[in-house]
């Protein structure tokens, strides 16, 4: 399967409505991206289920994201990623210089987070 994760929102029946409405939509773009190797039904066959998350319903997250202001300069990404005294470290979207907004951008900065801890460069 090319998708697996565990079919949940919430009990409330909106909710696994939404759910499904977002997992027809993936399937779609996957349908899309791999459209040269793949077919619609064929991912419709490896789908397992998925997941939503409504992130501005975590009282702790409350949806929020970065997005670079009109102005923004390298530095201001240098400045979010630095360490505090090499024992915090920062990582997520908002401290990668080249591909900020992303969950690429989040997963790229957890590697070179987890590498600075690790006292290894990561390029």
């Amino acid at each position: 399967s090319i998708i697996k994760s565990e079919a949940t929102c919430s009990n409330a029946p909106l909710d696994k409505r939404r759910a499904e409405a977002a997992a027809e939509i993936i399937k779609d773009q996957l349908a899309r991206v791999f459209s040269k190797s793949c077919t619609r039904e064929e991912v419709e066959r490896a789908y397992v289920s998925s997941i939503l998350y409504d992130w501005s319903e975590v009282e702790t997250i409350r949806g929020g994201y970065m997005y670079p202001k009109v102005g923004i300069q390298r530095s201001h990404f240098l400045d979010m990623a630095r360490s505090v005294d090499d024992m915090l470290y920062f990582a997520g979207e908002a401290t990668n210089m080249g591909a900020c907004c992303t969950v690429q951008a989040a997963m790229e900065t957890g590697l070179r987070a987890a590498n600075d801890i690790l006292g290894i460069s990561y390029q």
